[in-house]
C-alpha cells in the first residue's frame, strides 16, 4: 500500500501498517498506530495514544521501519515499542506511561527518551546525533 499524502488517526481510531509507504505525515491524537516494516518520509507524530504505540516490535512479524523526518511520541498510556528502525530524523519519546521499548535503532539525527514511565528500555541504539536518555 501506498500513501501520498497526510494522514490523521484520531481518538478512537486506529492506523496499521505493514509493509507500506507513507510519502507525507502521519498525525495520532489518541488513536492507535501500528507500523511494521514501513516507511514514512515527512513527520510521524503520536500524542495522547491509550493503546501501545508500535514502531516496530523486534519480531520477524513486525520488523523494522525507515523513517525520514520528525518522530514523536509522547504522553501516552499505552505504552510505545520503537524497535529496529532505521531513521533520519529527531527522535523523541518523552512523557509515555506504560512501559517503554526503545532499542536495536539506528538514527542520524538525535533520540531522546525522557520522563517515561513503566519499564524503560532505551538501549542499545546507534545514534550519529546527540542522544539524551532516561
Amino acid at each position: 500500500c501506498s500513501v501520498i499524502g497526510s494522514i490523521t488517526v484520531n481518538a478512537g481510531g486506529s492506523f496499521d501498517a505493514e509493509g507500506a509507504l507513507v510519502l507525507g505525515s502521519l498525525v495520532a491524537k489518541g488513536g492507535t498506530v501500528r507500523l511494521c516494516s514501513t516507511s514514512i518520509a515527512l513527520l510521524l507524530s503520536s500524542t495522547g495514544a491509550t493503546a501501545p504505540v508500535v514502531i516496530g516490535d523486534g519480531t520477524s512479524s513486525c520488523g523494522g521501519s525507515i523513517l525520514i523526518g520528525g518522530i514523536s511520541v509522547n504522553s501516552g498510556t499505552g505504552g510505545v515499542s520503537l524497535r529496529q528502525a532505521s531513521a533520519l530524523a529527531v527522535v523523541t519519546v518523552k512523557g509515555n506511561s506504560g512501559g517503554v521499548d526503545v532499542a536495536n535503532n539506528t538514527i542520524v539525527g538525535s533520540l531522546t527518551v525522557t520522563g517515561n514511565t513503566g519499564v524503560v528500555v532505551d538501549h542499545p541504539n546507534t545514534v550519529i546525533g546527540l542522544s539524551k536518555l532516561q
